[in-house]
């Protein structure tokens, strides 16, 4: 989970510029390892959480299980 989020933007400006197909995003679900471009740490910031969006979660994987 280190760097989870910078992977996670990583791959989405991949995808948006063209250095990466949008399968890639498919696969990143898949099991196995694909190798996913980290974003700068610089100017990523987390200022809130939503405190309405984590309750959705939160009950939501209660009742999938997932």
């Amino acid at each position: 989970m280190i760097h989870q989020i910078r992977k996670m933007v990583g791959l989405v400006i991949a995808i948006v510029r063209g250095f990466a197909p949008e399968t890639t995003l498919i696969e990143a679900f898949q099991k196995g390892k694909v190798d996913i471009p980290r974003a700068p740490a610089l100017g990523l910031l987390l200022e809130n959480v939503s405190r309405s969006y984590v309750l959705y979660q939160l009950n939501h994987y209660q009742i999938t299980g997932g």
